[in-house]
């Protein structure tokens, strides 16, 4: 009969942190959020790395001791990930629905990225693995 362990992994960041672009800064709730614009969510995974963390990684010589320092270190890679690709992020946010992770291939990391673009990118962003949310 096989063991199965694992190793939990506390996740860095607590709540809901949000960073907006350079260009534009919106929120839900404010008038000013465009008309055309949705949100998309993914959901990162233990052992996969996302689009904007390869772009990222290519981009540092593939070095294995490399990483993001930070959320706002990686907003930054997300917004000229997708720029790169011609999609405008207007906003990005992330929340956390687990404070502890099970350190397994396969796993959540924990938790949600959500991208605020322009409706006619949706079909682009599903394309990708992002699905349409309301918030």
């Amino acid at each position: 009969m096989a063991l199965l362990t694992g190793v939990v992994i506390v996740v860095t960041f607590a709540g809901s942190a949000r960073f907006s672009s350079d260009r534009l800064s919106i929120v839900p709730d404010e008038p000013n959020r465009p008309v055309d614009a949705t949100w998309v969510a993914t959901d990162p995974v233990q052992c996969r790395w996302t689009p904007w963390e390869l772009d990222w990684w290519e981009s540092h010589g593939n070095d294995s001791w490399s990483h993001l320092r930070d959320f706002e270190e990686e907003r930054a890679v997300i917004v000229a990930h997708f720029e790169r690709l011609g999609i405008t992020v207007l906003d990005v946010d992330v929340e956390v629905f687990a404070e502890a992770v099970l350190a397994v291939c396969g796993a959540a990391r924990g938790y949600t990225v959500y991208l605020l673009v322009h409706d006619s990118d949706l079909d682009a962003m599903v394309g990708v693995g992002f699905r349409v949310v309301e918030r």
